[in-house]
């Protein structure tokens, strides 16, 4: 059937601080909206199912970040939770047990949006347990001036790794298509001026 219909879904899940601050995790709660849907289980594994969002793709996580994409794909895996769920002390057991979601697929024409950063790429694949986001294909991040201390950067590159907790980023390129970065030092004179050697 090739019904074209609306759907938003509000997930919400259980998982581990991403810090030991306790800031609120990204995926503590999830609302995905797009044009068409499907779920369907996993024929090898009954506890698998994937839910394949299509047109139009717009995700909102607990922490303010968003994302946009052609199509999503979403992992659940349901066969973690079952064990856990008998225990009595379920309380006392760390959140990053419960992780059900295994991995999340932006596909095609992806819009990553935090505050004043960005990342646009063919692919991002973010993988909640192990708190890492991969980018691939014509990445490109950028962050503008909003505070006084936020230094414009933009940066190009074949593939991006970013680990959501330390918030380190490493960067791949290649000879015909190098890592390219780009530093605006306007709005900081301090920078521009020459350096005085004592004589």
């Amino acid at each position: 059937m090739n019904i074209k219909f609306y759907s938003k879904f509000i997930i919400f899940l259980l998982f581990l601080n991403l810090n030991a601050d306790n800031k609120q995790s990204p995926f503590s709660k999830i609302e995905i909206s797009s044009d068409k849907a499907t779920v369907c289980k996993n024929q090898n594994n009954k506890n698998i199912f994937n839910f394949t969002y299509q047109e139009n793709v717009l995700v909102k996580f607990a922490d303010g970040s968003s994302a946009k994409a052609d199509e999503l794909e979403i992992k659940l895996n349901t066969g973690k939770n079952k064990n856990k769920n008998k225990n009595k002390n379920i309380v006392n057991e760390k959140l990053e047990n419960l992780t059900i979601i295994e991995e999340i697929t932006f596909n095609k024409h992806v819009l990553v949006q935090n505050e004043n950063k960005t990342v646009t790429a063919d692919i991002a694949q973010i993988y909640p347990k192990t708190k890492i986001c991969k980018f691939s294909g014509n990445v490109q991040i950028n962050q503008t001036k909003v505070n006084p201390k936020d230094l414009p950067i933009s940066t190009k590159c074949d593939n991006a790794t970013l680990d959501l907790v330390t918030e380190k980023i490493i960067l791949s390129g290649n000879k015909d298509n190098p890592i390219n970065t780009t530093i605006s030092l306007e709005g900081y004179p301090e920078l521009m001026n020459p350096i005085k050697i004592k004589k």
